[in-house]
């Protein structure tokens, strides 16, 4: 009997658990068939998804078959979905399944579909199954633009969805049509989203929760940038003097009129953003100055070749001398693995330029200007370098943990670079360069820069991703939202402990270029949300009072608490059986409990 109570009980924990460990649900898909060559309309096919335990693989069935870029945004939004909901996704398969009665047109227009419906499985929401979304996912979680809108309310109408989302600034460009007001005649509400989170909210009626409005700068951050922007400025000033005092009596030629120039504008600049304590633009700006003043001073010393090449040589003495130093800190937060990426990665650069230079000894001014750039480049990594040791949340970042987020990070980066590749082919050559040098360094073990390198690589793709199909006009809108997308990011780092310089440092720049170029300015927001999640990949550091419990171990400990409760129970019941007490003997005992009556 203790048995079959035990094997019952057991029963009864484990089918729930099994249970919950696949989970289905599907979502109307809105889609383009083409129903005579060169004829399209609109027409509805279903999205299913099942997740159960696995590898963290994504599948794509689809019926008919599709063209690559659909299976590719299932994978994105399977990404975005993930991180939206919070859950590490490592362990789980996602298959994800397409119906359609006709053969519909491939793209990834069901990427916002898709990622709605996996975080609907994944934080257990249900789905509004009147209303249907149309719309690409992209970093940021941002719906992006897609065609054949109108067409598409048209198959909703016929299907009977009483709601459509489509993403935001679609009235103004489909063929000069109002959606909303076309909608309305058909009897569709059609709503404009920009991001999942919004999406959710009209399908689930659950809103995320409210945002800090604003961004607190961390205070460690400020006083070392602060520190580091002097560093550099401070130097241009010093360069500027030397250049004023040395520089000859003479007409300028006009590659030489234009440092001089630059170098005058960018101080301002750097002026103008320290005073409003945009401490990174600073630096930035007088960085660029400082190699201009260099260049020009070099210049006109009428440096010979034996010179130009002694001053390399020292400068690669000085650049291994540091590279050790960087190589010998401790990295235990994500500031410190930060600080790392950009001392390392200002230090290869440097090295880079002074080879660059020695390669054009023969050309005084191409030589000068870049061991100039070298020199400056070298400064500015020792500047970086104060960040090492900044309080923080305490990760584990070790050598096995690195390593797995290189290769994550590279198949991100790899996937996205094929997506545009798949419209757009050759257009994104340097960020080929930016993945084959992840790749190298993947090979030489040296993870943290295959990491960083990847990054950007998948931001610059991720740039060229989100831009798809999105007119001049809504260049400045895309824009907000990637500055937006970006802020709320480095919020969410900081609820949780952390405050990712490069981040922040980029989302500054990204804000100070926003009126002369906007789309410099969206590389740079693009690089703030892409270089402020690191942390998705590490494990926080216990304290050391805090033993690490293994949760299947764990489970089984309560587990057999559980059937040990039980089964005593059921021990002490039958020993009752056994010796039944008098039953007059409780009443007595009962009956000595309650108070005396008192007399009157």
């Amino acid at each position: 009997m203790k048995i079959k109570l035990a094997v019952l009980l057991l029963v009864l924990v484990l089918i729930p658990a099994a249970a919950g460990r696949t989970k289905t649900g599907s979502i109307n898909l809105l889609a383009m068939s083409e129903i005579e060559e060169g004829i399209y309309k609109g027409s509805l096919a279903d999205l299913s998804l099942e997740i159960r335990e696995g590898k963290g693989r994504v599948f794509v069935n689809t019926f008919p078959i599709s063209k690559i870029d659909t299976q590719i945004s299932m994978r994105f939004a399977q990404q975005i979905a993930c991180r939206h909901a919070k859950a590490d996704c490592s362990e789980q398969d996602f298959i994800y399944t397409i119906k359609a009665d006709s053969s519909i047109i491939g793209g990834p227009s069901a990427g916002a579909a898709a990622a709605m419906l996996t975080y609907s499985l994944l934080a257990n929401q249900k789905l509004n199954s009147s209303i249907a979304i149309t719309g690409t996912i992209n970093s940021g979680e941002i719906i992006g633009p897609v065609g054949g809108i109108k067409s598409k309310i048209e198959a909703a109408s016929e299907a009977g969805i009483k709601t459509v989302l489509v993403p935001r600034g679609s009235s103004e460009k489909e063929n000069e049509t109002d959606l909303a007001e076309y909608g309305k005649e058909l009897n569709v509400d059609v709503i404009e989203v920009s991001t999942l989170g919004e999406a959710l909210y009209y399908s689930t009626g659950k809103k995320d929760e409210e945002p800090k409005k604003e961004l607190v700068v961390d205070p460690q951050y400020k006083k070392i940038m602060r520190q580091l922007a002097v560093q550099l400025c401070d130097r241009t000033d010093y360069l500027q003097n030397i250049y004023l005092t040395e520089k000859p009596e003479i007409e300028l030629n006009e590659d030489i009129l234009e440092s001089d120039i630059s170098a005058l504008e960018d101080k301002g600049k750097s002026q103008a953003a320290f005073e409003i304590e945009d401490y990174y633009t600073a630096a930035s700006y007088c960085f660029r100055a400082n190699i201009d003043y260099s260049y020009l001073l070099y210049y006109f010393k009428n440096m010979t070749s034996v010179e130009i090449l002694n001053k390399t040589e020292q400068l690669s003495k000085e650049i291994e001398t540091f590279d050790e130093f960087i190589d010998s800190q401790e990295i235990s937060t994500i500031t410190d693995l930060q600080a790392y990426m950009i001392t390392k990665e200002r230090i290869g650069e440097s090295e880079d330029r002074r080879k660059v230079a020695i390669e054009n000894i023969n050309d005084t001014k191409e030589a000068v200007y870049w061991l100039a750039f070298a020199q400056e480049r070298l400064n500015s990594a020792e500047s970086w370098s104060n960040f090492f040791g900044t309080e923080g949340q305490d990760f584990i970042i070790d050598n096995e943990t690195l390593k797995e987020s290189c290769y994550a990070k590279i198949s991100e980066a790899e996937e996205r670079y094929q997506y545009v590749n798949f419209y757009f082919e050759n257009t994104l050559a340097s960020t080929r360069k930016e993945i084959d040098s992840a790749k190298k360094d993947m090979k030489e073990e040296n993870y943290i820069m295959c990491l960083y390198k990847a990054s950007r690589a998948k931001a610059q793709a991720d740039t060229v991703m989100g831009m798809i199909g999105v007119e001049a006009s809504m260049l400045n809108e895309t824009l907000r939202q990637k500055i937006d997308a970006a802020k709320q990011t480095i919020i969410e780092q900081q609820e949780a402990g952390v405050f990712p310089i490069m981040g922040y440092s980029y989302l500054e720049y990204a804000n100070s270029l926003k009126e002369e170029d906007a789309s410099s300015a969206v590389i740079y927001a693009e690089y703030a949300l892409e270089l402020s999640s690191f942390d998705f990949y590490f494990e926080k550091r216990k304290p050391a009072y805090l033993p690490d419990i293994d949760n299947n171990l764990l489970f089984i400990l309560v587990l057999g608490i559980c059937i040990g409760y039980v089964i005593a129970g059921r021990f002490a019941k039958k020993r009752q059986g056994k010796n039944p007490k008098p039953k007059h003997e409780i009443r007595v005992r009962s009956a000595k409990l309650r108070p005396k009556k008192r007399l009157k």
